[in-house]
């Protein structure tokens, strides 16, 4: 195959949206496990945020050797999940195709990520879009 082959090969990829149940199986082995923190001082405030809207659809964002979910709940996105350690700019690039996707095809591009990172990197693509 001719050199160029290569290339395109390696910069595709594909979006696809799915009702949550039909891939949920895939999801466990990208999960990471973080553990909890707890802070005992008066000067730090500890709190908790939890999804108050279920996921119902999961946006897969393929590319040639990694698979990256966006839980949505048909109103927003509600979580990324990566697999394996992604780059932040590699972050932006899968980022970017999956909103520019969801909007090509009339579905919601708001999100509600718990993520820090990856909440403001969602921002930054919505704000440069707009």
């Amino acid at each position: 195959m001719p050199l160029w082959t290569h290339v395109a090969l390696v910069a595709v990829q594909l979006n696809s949206w799915f009702p949550l149940k039909d891939v949920q199986h895939l999801i466990p082995p990208r999960l990471h496990q973080y553990g909890v923190l707890f802070v005992n001082s008066s000067a730090t405030y500890v709190g908790s945020v939890a999804l108050t809207r279920p996921s119902k659809y999961a946006i897969l964002a393929c590319e040639s050797n990694r698979m990256h979910f966006f839980l949505h709940d048909g109103l927003c996105i509600r979580r990324c999940i990566w697999d394996d350690d992604v780059m932040l700019d590699e972050k932006y690039d899968i980022a970017s195709s999956v909103l520019v996707w969801l909007e090509s095809g009339g579905k919601p591009c708001e999100f509600v990520v718990n993520d820090a990172e990856d909440s403001a990197m969602l921002s930054d693509l919505v704000r440069k879009a707009s």
